[in-house]
């Protein structure tokens, strides 16, 4: 059997310039510039990878991590292999050269990112599985219909952390992971803080009170006493 990690093997490559197959990547990735968008991604329509790795087999995380990988890493070595080609053949400018380039080194780190969270999931579930499963799914298996975004994860994750210690917000209060600013200036609003000063606690540029109210305070939320003690010295004074 050839000896795929050889020297000979890799100077081959190089000389070669083989492209990577076999690996099915998810509908609509394109191929444009700046398009290349490595993401987590459940894996389906390979019948192999189904036989060999169901959804109940204990090593599914892993072997999903690895496959989704080697797709990712094949799409770029393809686009660099084209990019290659163009280049010895003079068939391409400096500055289109340049903005292929940076779209695969951008695929690269991205694919870097990924991998990286996959790797840190896979240990956190070996030492909390409750959670872990929350997360993992949350960030790499439910990433259309709204919920590609860390946001929903982290809102998801703590929702199982307080039903699992038995935590309730208190009567008027509610808790709100997508932005620590939006649950105070919800707090703050509901106690009857004027809109100018919520804004500037905000930080929001040119004092924007709609998009204070629009993104960031809820007005069906109730005032609560804790709200009371940390901002009422921003209430009008008589």
């Amino acid at each position: 059997m050839e000896d795929q990690f050889s020297r000979a093997a890799i100077d081959a490559v190089y000389v070669n310039l083989p492209s990577i197959r076999g690996y099915i990547l998810p509908a609509g990735t394109g191929t444009g510039t700046y398009s290349i968008y490595p993401r987590p991604y459940p894996v389906r329509n390979d019948t192999e990878f189904a036989r060999n790795s169901p959804d109940n087999c204990n090593t599914h995380r892993e072997a999903t991590a690895l496959y989704t990988t080697c797709a990712w890493l094949g799409e770029i070595n393809n686009g660099l292999r084209t990019l290659e080609k163009h280049l010895r053949r003079d068939a391409i400018s400096t500055v289109d050269a340049a903005d292929h380039v940076a779209t695969w080194r951008t695929a690269v780190y991205q694919l870097f990112s990924c991998t990286s969270a996959s790797y840190d999931i896979l240990i956190l579930l070996r030492k909390d599985r409750h959670y872990a499963n929350n997360l993992y799914r949350d960030m790499f298996l439910h990433r259309t219909a709204g919920r590609d975004s860390p946001a929903v994860a982290r809102y998801n994750w703590l929702a199982a952390a307080c039903a699992d210690l038995k935590i309730t917000a208190l009567l008027g209060s509610f808790f709100a992971p997508f932005s620590t600013r939006g649950g105070a200036a919800t707090a703050a609003y509901a106690i009857g803080v004027p809109d100018g000063r919520i804004v500037a606690l905000l930080g929001l540029q040119r004092r924007d009170t709609v998009t204070g109210h629009t993104h960031y305070s809820d007005a069906l939320v109730d005032p609560c006493p804790a709200a009371r003690r940390i901002f009422d010295h921003f209430l009008p004074r008589p």
